[in-house]
């Protein structure tokens, strides 16, 4: 249950509501919205509503949500046990930058991208699509590495076996062929 209000906070944090009539705060306000600005909200709002895991206090450390009181001062660069977070745009293909056994958990999201005013692509709210959960081992993963002149940064992506422990285990799916502006069937895995 949880989930579904923290959901809804992110709705309210964010003002939300329908775009009308060109409204110019609105596109840029949605512009804006992303995981970059998600990420650390759900890492600081999810411990508040399970009070037995914290964010991880290590900068950068690995998972971003711990066990309470496991490591001093709530710190571990890089754990075994815990919580990854990640969001996306995409419903499947994510990544992460090592390939190793963790607890992953994916918020889906849809959003305009800076790209789509340039495509004439029309403003449209923020809205989460989904959201799932499992553990995943190593071999849930694919290690992309990179070449000796690329500069991206080295990834590991979710495996077909990872994306069906993920997509099985679901916490939250939005339903429905209008999911915008509060007149979509929401759906909360409870089992």
């Amino acid at each position: 249950v949880f989930i579904r209000h923290l959901l809804s906070v992110w709705y309210s944090r964010l003002g939300q509501r329908c775009p009308e009539k060109n409204d110019l705060s609105y596109v840029s306000a949605s512009m804006a919205v992303d995981k970059r600005g998600m990420l650390p909200f759900m890492n600081a709002a999810i411990p508040k509503y399970c009070t037995a895991i914290v964010k991880n206090t290590y900068h950068n450390g690995h998972p971003d949500l711990i066990p309470a009181g496991k490591f001093p001062n709530d710190a571990v660069q890089h754990g075994t046990v815990g919580i990854e977070i990640k969001g996306s745009r995409h419903r499947s293909g994510w990544q992460g930058h090592n390939a190793e056994q963790c607890w992953l958990m994916v918020f889906v999201f849809d959003s305009n991208t800076s790209r789509d005013a340039l495509n004439n692509i029309p403003p449209r709210p923020f809205c989460f699509v989904s959201v799932y959960g499992a553990q995943l081992l190593k071999e849930d993963w694919n290690f992309s590495g990179r070449s000796e002149t690329s500069r991206r940064t080295i990834t590991a992506s979710v495996t077909r076996s990872g994306f069906n422990k993920m997509t099985s285990n679901w916490i939250y799916q939005r339903q429905g062929s209008d999911v915008f502006c509060g007149k979509d069937v929401d759906v909360l895995h409870t089992e």
